[in-house]
């Protein structure tokens, strides 16, 4: 009996383990390795504005991206846990840090910031953030969705100026 008290108040004071990471990926503190973000939301509000649908590889190369640095983008919703990013882009052997989370402007109101992830292969490359007012892209209805170079976005209107969306 002595023994499995003992046992047990061992294993009472033993830290959970954290997961065992080879490889992270920071939403906040990445390099721009494909090109700058303010270069991309200034290439998709012009898009948007000019009511012309254009597709993801086409929007990346008028902003002056590295083309062929990515094969997919992940929409990253605010509150987005690690198991759904890592089924959604196909990626597990990283560890995500600072995914992004809802902040509260006011008691009543929250705002649902979120990420575009570019990846390549199985190697996230770059985020680029995305705040619910002022995103000129928007990526569906649906968390986590995922969108090609050839993936067509279509200018639609929206209270806070027109955004382009994968939905019609």
């Amino acid at each position: 009996m002595a023994t499995s008290m003992l046992v047990t108040g061992c294993a009472a004071d033993v830290p959970k383990a954290l997961p065992v990471c080879e490889r992270t990926f920071d939403f906040r503190g990445g390099a721009a390795l494909l090109g700058e973000d303010r270069r991309l939301w200034g290439a998709a509000s012009k898009a948007a504005e000019g009511m012309e649908a254009v597709t993801m590889a086409e929007l990346t190369r008028r902003a002056g991206w590295v083309e062929g640095g990515w094969d997919r983008v992940v929409h990253v919703p605010a509150d987005t846990t690690a198991a759904q990013l890592n089924t959604a882009s196909g990626i597990t052997d990283f560890c995500w840090v600072q995914l992004p989370a809802r902040w509260e402007i006011s008691v009543e109101e929250t705002i649902p910031d979120g990420y575009l992830l570019f990846v390549l292969g199985s190697t996230p490359v770059q985020a680029g953030f995305l705040d619910d007012i002022s995103k000129s892209i928007e990526l569906g209805n649906r968390p986590l969705e995922v969108v090609y170079p050839d993936s067509i976005l279509i200018p639609k209107p929206h209270s806070g100026g027109p955004r382009l969306s994968t939905v019609k």
